[in-house]
């Protein structure tokens, strides 16, 4: 056999976790109890097994952190939120056995490189499955009547916003992959044609497809973030190769990239950009979510060290909804922003660990960048992608949705599994 058919054979094992992802784009994203929790224990279940049967046995760090997730898991336990929060937990546990599965597959440059290129693949398919959906029927999401955000490009999620997040990583993605190999092809020595269908093909049709569907989602907070995200993206590889005194071709090609992703933006918004610019024009007379936030972040002091538990923030909404917002929080299933979401579930203990775990993510990918030779573009994406999330979080839930936040982690594990080798290995 071949060592590339191989080669690429071995990959398809260690894709495992990202088809049981995919799979439950089906199910709205797992956005319910028993989806979750059917699809957690599928993505659980093989990362027990690489760490039984792993050559290398888990680090300090990864041990720690898998017993402040056991502590946490535990104490719920012990209040009696399983009960109700049970999906949510596994979800949580999911997550983090998807991070650290992806890290161990990345332990090798090139089957870190693969998965990278398979994951863009796989975003590029559900993306272009929506916006074909949309496009056929705004009025359905994949023949079925949405409950809410009609006309509204949501597929495969109920929530346009939440669509907005996944075409925003998928967004990024590309636009790291296609700074990525433009230094390749300015320094193909005659082969750039070659180089451009081999390599950047791919990135930009799932590029043009992801800013328009997200467009077409109309979430004001996701444009933005992913705008600003992109940008710094941009700027940032610019610059890493004016410090890193590069030929100017390379610079050139940089600013080459820059004006295609501006003019695929200007396509992509006055072809779908019309719903998203009406709802800019209301943005300042749309008060609810103002008034949602607000109730919320009175609701954290009830319980501020620990929280409510997972899966108790239908309890709290319940019981903030009778201060005259009844009739606009009782329609809320989030809380609208990720930050006030874990404080009032997890309180100040469990959200500090939660962002702790997060700075310590960035930190070992800020580290990778001084220490490996080549794979920067994709850390440097990875990075940009936890700022536009975090930016993206502060008016919007995407992150409470298991798909979501299993993709996340199987990004920001194939990223830190590359940054923690050293060199070009």
């Amino acid at each position: 056999m071949p060592a590339r058919m191989t080669s690429w054979g071995a990959t398809l094992l260690w894709m495992l976790p990202l088809g049981i992802i995919l799979i439950s784009a089906g199910f709205y994203g797992a956005d319910a109890p028993l989806a979750s929790l059917l699809l957690s224990a599928g993505l659980i279940v093989p990362t027990t097994v690489i760490v039984i049967t792993g050559r290398q046995p888990p680090s300090l760090l990864t041990w720690f952190a898998a017993g402040v997730l056991a502590a946490f898991c535990g104490y719920g336990f012990w209040r009696g939120w399983i009960i109700s929060g049970a999906h949510e937990y596994a979800v949580l546990i999911a997550a983090a056995a998807v991070f650290y599965f992806a890290k161990a597959g990345a332990q090798s440059s090139k089957r870190a490189d693969q998965m990278w290129l398979f994951t863009l693949f796989a975003g590029g398919v559900l993306v272009a499955a929506g916006f074909l959906d949309f496009m056929s029927d705004p009025s359905t999401n994949f023949g079925r009547e949405r409950p809410y955000h009609q006309d509204r490009l949501s597929a495969p999620f109920l929530s346009a916003n939440t669509a907005a997040t996944f075409c925003s990583l998928v967004l990024l993605q590309s636009l790291g992959q296609l700074m990525r190999h433009s230094r390749r092809i300015d320094d193909s020595d005659g082969r750039w044609v070659e180089l451009l269908i081999s390599k950047v093909s791919l990135p930009i049709i799932t590029l043009l497809l992801a800013v328009s569907a997200l467009f077409l989602t109309a979430s004001r907070a996701g444009v933005v973030a992913a705008m600003i995200a992109a940008i710094l993206l941009i700027g940032w590889e610019m610059s890493a190769r004016l410090k890193r005194r590069e030929a100017s071709g390379s610079t050139l090609m940089a600013l080459a990239w820059l004006f295609i992703f501006s003019a695929v933006l200007a396509a992509a918004y006055f072809l779908s950009g019309e719903m998203f610019w009406e709802r800019m024009t209301i943005a300042d007379a749309d008060v609810t979510r103002q008034s949602s936030l607000s109730s919320y972040f009175d609701a954290i002091w009830y319980q501020p060290l620990f929280g409510h538990g997972l899966g108790g923030f239908q309890f709290v909404n319940d019981f903030v909804a009778g201060n005259g917002d009844a009739d606009l929080l009782q329609g809320q299933g989030a809380a609208h922003n990720v930050y006030l979401q874990w404080m009032i579930q997890a309180g100040l203990v469990g959200a500090t660990a939660m962002f702790g775990a997060m700075l310590v993510i960035v930190f070992r990918l800020l580290r990778g960048l001084r220490r490996r030779q080549r794979q920067r573009s994709m850390i440097r994406t990875a990075i940009v992608i936890v700022v536009f999330v975090g930016l993206h979080g502060l008016v919007d839930y995407g992150l409470e949705i298991p798909f979501i936040s299993w993709w996340l982690a199987w990004l920001l594990g194939i990223s830190v599994g590359t940054a923690s080798r050293t060199g070009r290995s």
